[in-house]
């Protein structure tokens, strides 16, 4: 019987049902201090173990040296139900927290985390975000160490996963999309225009690929627009180089939330991710399949994936490429459109896993190890 199912007891004779014991779940990672992609999947897997009914959670943000808390992240730990905290580095309350759990789900590696786990003997359970860089350093080791050193490893991609494993094979690993919030599911089709998209406007994310290429695609931007979202510090400078007078049909949106941006991506007939960045995974594809808007990406790292195979794809960087592909969007008839969008959207069903695979890992690592003594 697993430790979330109800188990019998008996009290003067009679037979009654006790509560099903709930694992103690730490879920931690480190964080820039605002509410960014990692820090969004950390609220997402707390809500889905609460929800489960088998595990009381406890998530730990570990600022990363010299970042400070900004107020998007302590809204939300504001607006949710679950007990949060945020620490520095080698903080002791640590020590305190992991030793209180039954096991720990960290995002990536931290070295202190994975030291604490295993001197207080804790099943530690990691999910890498992050492609594992090439050059050799202090930082790349611990991270080798620490991958090795997991009771299970999830991987938000087959792409970083290669990265890591380098074609050895490890039943501890697996790849599992990392998401968190998607938009409620849209049927392809409807009074679409334009393409769409959304980044933080940071060196090798496209924005700038893109512009070049819209602006030399043969396309009437009336009926194609290309609304552009998303800040960064590439922004200014992307805006005076090549679209000083505002560039025709193109929308620059700046910063909006989940709702305006899922909306304006519904209202687009095609989502265009172009980074030559090394993505790791991409979830803005995902949000658009999901939405029933097919997707225009760069073969760039894990967005082969996330993009779905039904996404027309170019080699990362290539303007002209691009271009080409933005001018057969435009092109293709209306029944290969809606034929497309709807093999893309279904494709995402065989593509990300429920909540529920996190769970059976967590189940699977605390029955690994053996029960440790208390710390004296």
């Amino acid at each position: 019987m697993s430790p979330a199912q109800i188990s019998a007891g008996t009290t003067n004779g009679h037979t009654t049902a006790t509560e099903p014991h709930r694992l103690k779940l730490m879920i931690c990672g480190s964080s820039q201090g605002a509410y960014g992609g990692i820090e969004a999947v950390m609220f997402a897997l707390a809500d889905a173990a609460r929800d489960s009914g088998q595990f009381d959670v406890r998530i730990v943000f570990k600022l990363v040296k010299s970042a400070s808390t900004q107020a998007s992240l302590e809204d939300a730990i504001g607006s949710c139900e679950h007990d949060c905290h945020i620490v520095r580095r080698m903080d002791p309350r640590l020590l305190t927290w992991i030793h209180e759990s039954d096991l720990v789900h960290v995002q990536n590696v931290p070295p202190d985390i994975l030291a604490c786990c295993k001197l207080l003997g804790k099943p530690l359970v990691s999910t890498i975000h992050n492609y594992r860089r090439p050059r050799f350093c202090l930082h790349r080791l611990l991270w080798d160490t620490g991958v090795n050193l997991c009771d299970f490893v999830t991987f938000n991609s087959a792409f970083v996963r290669s990265t890591w494993d380098q074609g050895i094979p490890n039943r501890r690993h697996h790849v599992v999309p990392a998401v968190c919030r998607l938009p409620e599911r849209q049927s392809p089709g409807g009074k679409r225009r334009g393409f769409a998209f959304i980044s933080r406007w940071i060196p090798n994310k496209g924005a700038d690929t893109l512009i070049k290429a819209y602006n030399s695609a043969r396309l009437d931007r009336e009926n194609w627009p290309l609304v552009m979202m998303g800040e960064g510090p590439e922004l200014s400078r992307i805006r005076k180089d090549l679209i000083p007078d505002g560039g025709p049909g193109i929308e620059l949106l700046g910063r909006v939330d989940d709702h305006e941006k899922w909306h304006r991506i519904a209202a687009a007939k095609w989502m265009v991710v172009p980074p030559h960045t090394l993505e790791d995974m991409g979830l803005t594809p995902i949000e658009a399949r999901t939405l029933g808007t097919p997707v225009i990406a760069s073969r760039d790292g894990g967005l082969t994936e996330s993009a779905g195979k039904d996404a027309l794809f170019f080699e990362p960087g290539n303007v002209e490429a691009l271009s080409h592909r933005l001018e057969e969007a435009a092109c293709m008839d209306e029944t290969s459109y809606l034929t497309l969008a709807e093999q893309a959207q279904q494709s995402l069903d065989s593509y990300l896993l429920p909540f529920s695979f996190y769970h059976q890992l967590y189940h699977r690592a605390t029955q690994a190890v053996a029960p440790q003594p208390p710390l004296p």
